[in-house]
């Protein structure tokens, strides 16, 4: 593969309209012992053993410590992000 490669896929994924990752939040982190899945509200915990716990964010303080908590992602201080937090919350209730 070749960088430009890479960067045409990129270009796809962070600008086309149908692009999941426009359209709701997705994160992952692989930690010693676990690896950690979230997909708008689903969070799910996967073990070496083949085990997974799951369950799913009901509001906006439970999203902001998941993603600052077992994600280590620093949050930015904005006007608008709980607010944008609470649409994907509304828009993916737990099936």
């Amino acid at each position: 593969q070749q960088i430009a490669d890479y960067e045409v896929s990129n270009w796809y994924l962070c600008s086309h309209p149908g692009s999941r990752f426009l359209a709701g939040v997705t994160a992952a982190r692989a930690a010693p012992g676990a690896r950690h899945a979230l997909r708008n509200t689903r969070y799910s915990v996967h073990h070496p053993d083949g085990t997974s716990e799951r369950r799913f964010i009901a509001n906006v303080d439970d999203y902001l410590a998941t993603l600052s908590g077992p994600f280590r992602i620093r949050l930015p201080d904005t006007a608008n992000l709980r607010d944008k937090l609470q649409e994907v919350i509304h828009a993916n209730p737990p099936q």
